[in-house]
């Protein structure tokens, strides 16, 4: 139950950064937006990192106190940080269900029926966690047989992209890609992951030097830890439509 409340709340503050993004594009830097966003999606699965909404007031209320219930019934608050849409259920009774505004409504709950939500819960991430890989797989396996290019090389420097700040940024030239991508920890130098950039052999000149130099941008803003970060709150929450 506790996953599944803040599942409810991730989703909505995911909606609710979604519907401001108009205007953050215009008013936030890109780390900002990087910084917001990882909030809401550690929020996923790290509760204590619901305390970090406490520190962003919309208007006369926090941004987790615009998500959570504002009742003081006893039986809503069984955790301090997580808002509790639904109740923890002890055993077959009544129940408080409970919405952002602050209503309630009773509901009837079985145990058995608990029982068989949680399973349904935990069949949904074993698949989605087997969906994923099987995906992940099948792209490295294809991004791996790509040539790995020198940035003092013909092909990298004709592009006339600028070596990126990291050092260890490196660069694969493959066929067959439904896309490019940055993507740090499928290669290493040692024991630390490194980021490389999957181009698509396919591209004219031209645009593979822009894709390129957008990839860059991607690793130069840490988006693929934010990647991580976000499919690992997608494994848990892989029920809700907005996430």
């Amino acid at each position: 139950i506790c996953y599944l409340n803040m599942g409810i709340a991730t989703g909505l503050l995911a909606g609710f950064l979604l519907l401001l993004r108009p205007l953050l594009v215009r008013t936030a830097s890109p780390r900002l937006r990087l910084v917001l966003w990882a909030v809401v999606w550690g929020g996923g699965y790290l509760p204590a990192w619901y305390a970090l909404f406490n520190t962003l007031r919309i208007l006369p209320f926090t941004l987790r106190e615009w998500i959570t219930p504002r009742t003081m019934e006893s039986e809503l608050l069984y955790a301090e940080d997580i808002p509790s849409y639904l109740p923890a259920c002890q055993g077959d009774g009544t129940y408080l269900l409970a919405f952002p505004g602050g209503g309630t409504v009773e509901v009837e709950l079985k145990l058995w029926a608990v029982l068989l939500v949680l399973a349904i819960w935990l069949g949904g991430v074993f698949w989605a966690a087997c969906r994923f890989q099987r995906g992940t797989d099948r792209l490295k396996g294809t991004a791996l047989q790509g040539r790995m290019l020198s940035w003092e090389g013909p092909e990298l420097a004709g592009l006339d992209v600028p070596r990126p700040e990291n050092r260890s940024v490196k660069v694969r030239l493959c066929r067959d890609l439904p896309t490019s991508f940055v993507c740090v920890g499928w290669e290493r130098e040692g024991r630390r992951g490194i980021p490389v950039v999957y181009l698509q052999e396919e591209l004219p000149r031209e645009r593979m030097a822009l894709v390129l130099r957008h990839e860059l941008s991607h690793q130069a803003l840490h988006h693929p830890r934010l990647k991580q970060i976000a499919t690992l709150a997608l494994l848990l929450h892989w029920w809700n439509p907005i996430l």
